[in-house]
């Protein structure tokens, strides 16, 4: 990359970083309660990417 790295590029990845970090923890909440529900696990996969374009996709 070349340029300076303003301070709006810093805070977009903040909230990038914070939108996985809520999307990992309602898998977690998901997973806790299907297992009190079943007795069965589950994987939960968090993307990072997938967060940042969940948020472009919003106006």
């Amino acid at each position: 990359m070349a340029g300076k790295v303003s301070a709006q590029t810093g805070q977009l990845h903040s909230l990038c970083d914070i939108n996985a970090g809520l999307n990992a923890l309602i898998g977690i909440q998901q997973a806790l309660m299907q297992r009190e529900r079943t007795g069965r696990g589950s994987a939960v996969k968090v993307s990072l990417f997938g967060s940042a374009a969940e948020l472009m996709a919003v106006p």
